[in-house]
């Protein structure tokens, strides 16, 4: 069976960005993430083993979003990418990365990328 999983609104403060003054004050950003998932028989089972631990996703991503980096692009390909090493079951992943009132010269709410990629 397969299904999608998705973790919505995490929040992180991080010290990401281009410019010098995101390094040293920092920001607030926010991950949602979406996979598609072969569950096996879970949902039968109800066996926490076929699925997808939602917490060692949330891990996986704190992780990630405490390495600093200039682009959100990268932070949303990091993830992709732990979760798809860390995940034999998981085929497709989708992230979405914001960064709430970037330094722009008006008012922003936030700035965002959405990665996807697949297996294989």
């Amino acid at each position: 069976m397969q299904v999608e999983i998705g973790l919505e609104g995490l929040v992180f403060y991080g010290y990401h960005g281009v410019m010098n003054e995101e390094g040293a004050l920092g920001n607030r950003f926010e991950v949602n993430v979406w996979l598609l998932a072969e569950v096996g028989s879970t949902a039968i089972d109800d066996d926490i083993h076929q699925t997808v631990d939602y917490y060692k996703i949330y891990a996986l991503i704190s992780q990630v979003m405490h390495e600093r980096k200039k682009l959100l692009e990268s932070l949303a390909q990091l993830i992709s990418e732990a979760i798809l090493s860390h995940f034999e079951q998981v085929a497709e992943v989708k992230v979405q990365v914001s960064k709430y009132n970037p330094p722009l010269k008006g008012l922003c709410e936030r700035a965002y990328v959405t990665f996807t990629q697949k297996r294989g």
